[in-house]
């Protein structure tokens, strides 16, 4: 096949075609993913001139705030891409704190030629540009591919013996389901687009190949033969579960709804059914399951928390539990029958994640300082076997988090996803066994979360997970004049004075800023290798108070405005939240342990304990005589009120939280309201106020995209600050595996 273009750029082997967004090395096109082509293209345009980062951003990703760090990785990846080095560049100068220019010399091709792509395996000739493009998905395409080989049991969790004419029939039902579904997609942009780059960074390490480039494949697994994804999209309210053929990329949906938020999928051992949590709101997760040709779900079980794993037969199935008295591993029939409990471990460690050996005999584990995952250097793997309830750790090597965890078919290892340093990102691990050598086999510059394997391993698939987010100012009495001011990640508070503190991350590192309420006269207050989030200025404008890494564990930290000075306040196994009181001379926070409140004066000393429960993301009345929080009564997800510091209750909020644990909330600036954030079945933040005398809580923006990770209210209450943005989850396929 040939295709035309009109115009091209010649440099060196290399020619780079802007009109099928392809660039080719002596004739073979070279994997690039489109932001990083868009990036090349801009520069080869302009080849000769200095292109400054700010003019590059901005043409790259447009209104868009993004982290500078997203600039320096697209030029990496270019340099790899053409085999340059930066040391001694032949394609891209870099002018240090400036900008980029391209140095080759270019010979540019206005005439229409003829351009041929690479010859297929089948000796036909295609371009892979075009045919990603092709939404049209042919039925007959989809069943000469033998997806689904024969048809499947009636039941996940056993064999029946089936007769030569059912499988005629059952042939043509499976054909009739498939094509209806195939013809609902034929005018739809399929969800997958695989972009052929394979991006290795560092020497041993896996290569990363992206599967998707949407930025909503959050929750991704792959069937036992390698032959079929299924994942989740959430579009108009609807959450929809997806199957699709990994070769050909065609989808079919398997089960939506518009009720309920489905969080996460998995295939059975035998690969003929999708097991999945959802949940309503705020109500517990249950676990079901559905056949991947359709129809109607099974329940399987009631309130599960974090994580599940099917025995090898199908036949049972592992999860967790948790409680106020800790967490437990529990065992059940795969009909949700016979739950009995096999493991528990008390607070403060969490069992969080369990994966059942492929011989049956042993479930592995992790457990951890907290549920939050978020505490000092003490996370680790374990083994529980099944024939005597002994437990075993697997390895003497510690993480400061973990995620998952996935067996090796052979039973000669481990994979788990976490990180060595909370100052990291999230990579893949193996352990091998019985020697518990742990060893990162990912270095991705984004977090990866494991998502799942096929049987032989011979498919690994992660998300690949990044955050875009911005910090935006509104009058408070006019919120839809919000306008974006910065970059920063997650966290905003306001000094006495008006101004604007925030964490952001400059190329690599997080450190803490300072800026007016438009964004300038921007200061950088930190400058370190260490993690610093959830900051908070005092009243009185002296301090901020912000948790920090620096002592290896998450700890509150003050530090003076005026001087830079920073003094460590508490030095427990973690803490997150801190807030000040209205006198600035205590500061409230939360233990990681367990959720509970403490509070330390402002100079330090010892730290004193206000509740027992878990108190999440307080915020103390503008008085000082009131402090609220979520937590649960009755079991059920509420707004609690209580007097400071006797902590009587005063008042409680049902609310409905979709997705976020604990978003924060704040006074209104008269102390007769409290405004919170909740986000919908889109992933779509917004705010409410709940009036403290009663009535239905009001909604006071209205977004239509991203989320909102925190906001606050200037000390005068004229101005609004939130950070809002979205996580980008992408689905990659990890290479070079043995």
């Amino acid at each position: 096949m040939s295709l035309e273009t009109n115009r091209f750029y010649k440099f060196e082997n290399f020619r780079l075609d802007p009109s099928e967004k392809a660039l080719l090395h002596n004739g073979t096109p070279v994997p690039m993913t489109p932001k990083v082509f868009d990036t090349l293209e801009i520069l080869v345009e302009n080849a000769g001139r200095l292109l400054e980062k700010g003019e590059l951003m901005e043409r790259i990703w447009r209104d868009r705030f993004v982290e500078e760090g997203n600039l320096t990785f697209n030029i990496k990846m270019i340099r790899k891409a053409l085999g340059d080095d930066a040391a001694k560049p032949r394609f891209i100068e870099t002018v240090p704190r400036r900008g980029y220019r391209f140095i080759a010399r270019i010979e540019e091709s206005p005439q229409k030629e003829r351009i041929s792509a690479v010859p297929a395996s089948n000796g036909r000739r295609v371009n892979e540009s075009v045919a990603k493009t092709n939404n049209k998905i042919a039925h007959n395409d989809f069943l000469d591919e033998k997806i689904i080989t024969d048809a499947p049991p009636l039941n996940a969790f056993s064999k029946i013996r089936l007769r030569p004419v059912f499988y005629s029939a059952a042939a043509i039902l499976i054909g009739m389901f498939l094509f209806t579904g195939f013809f609902t997609l034929t005018n739809q942009t399929s969800f997958f687009q695989r972009f052929k780059t394979s991006t290795s960074l560092a020497a041993g390490f896996l290569s990363v190949e992206k599967l998707t480039d949407t930025g909503d494949a959050n929750s991704i697994s792959i069937s036992p033969d390698g032959k079929l994804l299924a994942y989740i999209t959430v579009e108009g309210g609807k959450n929809t579960i997806w199957l699709r053929q990994f070769v050909t990329g065609k989808s079919v949906p398997v089960i939506s709804s518009t009720e309920e938020t489905y969080i996460g999928s998995n295939f059975s051992r035998d690969g003929e059914f999708i097991i999945y949590f959802h949940r309503r709101g705020g109500e517990p997760a249950h676990l079901s399951r559905v056949s991947i040709l359709g129809g109607p779900p099974t329940l399987v079980l009631d309130e599960i928390h974090g994580s599940y794993s099917p025995s090898p037969d199908d036949r049972q199935i592992a999860y967790t539990k948790m409680d106020a008295a800790g967490s437990s591993i529990m065992i059940a029939d795969a009909d949700g029958k016979n739950e009995r409990q096999v493991f528990s471990s008390p607070r403060p460690r969490y069992v969080f994640s369990v994966d059942w050996s492929p011989d049956g005999k042993s479930i592995a584990y992790l457990i951890g300082n907290g549920e939050y995952s978020w505490g000092g250097k003490g996370y680790g793997v374990m083994e529980l076997s099944l024939e005597d309830g002994t437990q075993r750790s697997l390895t003497d090597f510690n993480w400061s988090s973990l995620q998952t965890v996935t067996w090796l078919s052979d039973k000669s290892g481990i994979l788990v996803t976490g990180r060595e340093k909370l100052e990291g990102t999230n990579q893949i691990w193996s352990v091998s066994l019985p020697d518990g050598r742990a060893e990162q086999i990912t270095d991705d510059s984004d977090s990866l979360v494991l998502r799942g394997v096929s049987a032989d391993f011979s498919k690994i698939v992660a998300t690949q997970e990044s955050l875009n987010s911005s910090v935006w100012v509104a009058p408070a009495d006019n919120l839809s004049e919000i306008k974006p001011i910065a970059k920063a990640r997650f966290d905003v508070t306001w000094t006495a004075d008006g101004k604007l503190i925030f964490p952001t991350k400059d190329t690599v590192e997080t450190d803490i800023w300072l800026t007016n309420a438009d964004g300038g006269d921007k200061k950088q207050l930190t400058a370190n290798n260490f993690l610093e989030r959830h900051v908070t200025a005092s009243p009185d404008g002296r301090f901020i108070a912000y948790i920090s890494t620096q002592s290896g564990r998450r700890n509150v930290w003050r530090m003076d405005i005026g001087s830079g000075d920073s003094t460590q306040i508490t030095n427990g196994e973690g803490e997150i939240y801190p807030v000040f009181t209205p006198d600035s001379l205590t500061i409230v926070f939360n233990s990681i342990d367990d959720g509970s409140l403490w509070r330390v004066p402002v100079e330090g000393g010892e730290a004193i304990r206000l509740t027992e429960e878990k108190s999440n993301r307080v915020t103390i009345s503008p008085e000082g005589t009131r402090f609220a929080y979520y937590g649960r009564q009755d079991n059920k997800r509420k707004i609690l009120v209580r007097s400071f510091p006797e902590c009587k209750l005063l008042n409680e909020f049902e609310v409905v939280i979709n997705v976020v644990p604990g978003p924060s909330f704040a006074w209104a600036a008269d102390g007769k309201s409290l405004v919170y954030e909740s986000m919908d079945l889109n992933y779509v933040g917004n705010l409410w106020r709940q009036r403290l005398d009663g009535g239905e809580p009001q909604k006071l923006t209205n977004f239509t995209s991203e989320q909102i990770y925190d906001f606050a209210f200037s000390p005068d209450g004229r101005y609004l600050a939130l950070v809002r943005g979205s996580r980008n989850y992408d689905a990659v396929l990890l290479k070079g595996f043995k």
